[in-house]
Parts: structure tokens; C-alpha cells; sequence
């Protein structure tokens, strides 16, 4: 017998959405095995369809909960000597439900370090996140524009290009705690944010007319589950046709900044995506 064991993981979602998803994906076709189990955040393990649900053992719940403790790999509470501790609790979890030895369990995960070493492109498969079946948006959310606001962007320009949506346009801002606009976040206001707040941003993104977001993994997500998307910041060639997070997605639309662009210069081209999509 020859058991998979891939995680755990309890870093943040952009490097398990870069990362450890892929990487738990190729895993699946480059490892020989009988079973496999996974163990991630229970409210993240909806995108791993690819393993049974029964053998996704989820890390504990004071990691997942944590959100803003999630750093890269690792979480800001668990040393090294901690993780390592978590990786034997994992191994023995599976030798009590298979009744097999720990010499047939082969466990992969994630270098445990602040660093956030890079994992090759080969050694990844993106898959498309399957929208979530048991959760519903409202019917007056479906095919709208959402704006994603992340931190990364400055709170000045964000706010500039939020003025310009809100007078202009019927749009929804959507997306996790390091978003700006917190009190205008339609997934952050929902009572199961903990629960469900990834499988809503999901659904929002899979279900509407378009993104807009700076540069970023949203930028990445976007692409990957197909759906018209309008970004800005540096390094675009990796979302652009061709680039490894381009993931074949025509309807990107990506363009270079920097600090100095004139937000007035971003608008102005994000008005021309939103005009093409709406006819």
C-alpha cells in the first residue's frame, strides 16, 4: 500500500491559490499511489475537488480563523518545531483511518519558512475552481461588474477609481480582509464569512459580467476561471497572452503602471473594457 499525503498548509490564500493547490495538483499525476489524503483550511478546502472529500483533513480551525496570522506558507503562531509536530499528527490521522504503517504514507508539503521559496512552473497544475453548488448570491449580485481593492494598490488611487465606479456604474466590491472598502464588501458583511467568504468570492467572480482589480493573484484567478478581467500595475507580461498566468483567458485585459500613472490614465482605459463588455 503507498498513501499520498499532501499539507498540511496553513498559509494565506494567494500562495495556496499559487502554490500549494497546483503543486498538490501535479502531485496527483507525478506520485504513484492507492490513496491520498490533504490537509488544508476546512473553509479553502471546497477547491480541492480532485481529492475525495472524506480524505481532506482540515488544519485547526485557530489557523483558519486567523486569517491576517496566514503569511506566504506559514502562519505568524507555529514555529518551525510546531509544523513539524503538525506534520506527525497528519501522518498518524492516516495511519488510524487506512490501518496502515507510517513506512507506507509519503508525505509532500510546502518548505515551512518565511522566505516563500519558489516552486517551478512544471512542478504546478492550475485546474479551474468549480463553483460552489450549495451557495447563492443574490439574484440583483448576478452578472455585475466587482471591483477587488486589494492592499497592495495605494488607498489614494483606490479611492479614485472607487469614486469614478460609484458615480458612474452599478458595481459590487468584493474580496477577503486585505481588501479596502470593508463596509462596502459584499462578502465580508455576510454573517458565514468564515464558513463560506471564499466560496462567495468565488461565485461572485464566476458569475459576473466582469473584474477589476490591480495587478495581483486575483488578477491570476480571474484568468483561470475564463471570465473578462481589467487589471493594472507592474509586471503585466504574466498575465498577458502567453504568460504563465494567463492561463489562456482572451478576455484579460491588462495594463503596465506605476506609482506616478494618473489614475485619470487607468480610468480611462477601464472605460473602454467596461463599453466592450456592455455592447
Amino acid at each position: 500500500m503507498r498513501i499520498l499525503g499532501i499539507g498540511p498548509y496553513i498559509g494565506d490564500f494567494k500562495q495556496e491559490f499559487l502554490t500549494f493547490r497546483p503543486y498538490a495538483r501535479w502531485l496527483m499525476d507525478a506520485v504513484d499511489f492507492d490513496n491520498v489524503y490533504l490537509s488544508t483550511h476546512i473553509n479553502r478546502s471546497f477547491m480541492y475537488d480532485f481529492v475525495p472529500r472524506k480524505n481532506i483533513l482540515p488544519v485547526y480551525e485557530t489557523f483558519s480563523r486567523n486569517e491576517k496570522g496566514q503569511r506566504g506558507y506559514i502562519h505568524k503562531d507555529l514555529q518551525q518545531k510546531d509544523f513539524t509536530l503538525l506534520v506527525r499528527k497528519f501522518k498518524d490521522k492516516i495511519v488510524r483511518l487506512e490501518s496502515c504503517t507510517k513506512k507506507d504514507i509519503e508525505i509532500h508539503h510546502l518548505n515551512y519558512v518565511k522566505s516563500t521559496p519558489h516552486y517551478p512552473i512544471f512542478n504546478k497544475v492550475f485546474d479551474k475552481i468549480s463553483k460552489p453548488d450549495n451557495i447563492n448570491i443574490p439574484k440583483e449580485h448576478k452578472n455585475k461588474f466587482i471591483f477587488i481593492p486589494v492592499t497592495s494598490e495605494s488607498q489614494e488611487r483606490s479611492e479614485v477609481i472607487y469614486d469614478y465606479l460609484k458615480e458612474n456604474y452599478d458595481f459590487l466590491v468584493v474580496g477577503d480582509m486585505d481588501t479596502y472598502f470593508s463596509g462596502e464588501n459584499v462578502v465580508l458583511s455576510n454573517i458565514d464569512y468564515f464558513e463560506n467568504g471564499w466560496k462567495y468570492i468565488v461565485k461572485y467572480i464566476s458569475e459576473s459580467k466582469g473584474i477589476i482589480c490591480p495587478i495581483s493573484y486575483w488578477t491570476a484567478l480571474c484568468n483561470l476561471q475564463n471570465k473578462p478581467v481589467f487589471s493594472w500595475g507592474n509586471s503585466p507580461g504574466q498575465y498577458r497572452e502567453d504568460g504563465i498566468y494567463n492561463f489562456s483567458n482572451s478576455k484579460s485585459t491588462i495594463i503596465s503602471s506605476d506609482e506616478e500613472t494618473n489614475p485619470k490614465i487607468i480610468i480611462e482605459m477601464m472605460k473602454s473594457f467596461i463599453g466592450e463588455i456592455n455592447g
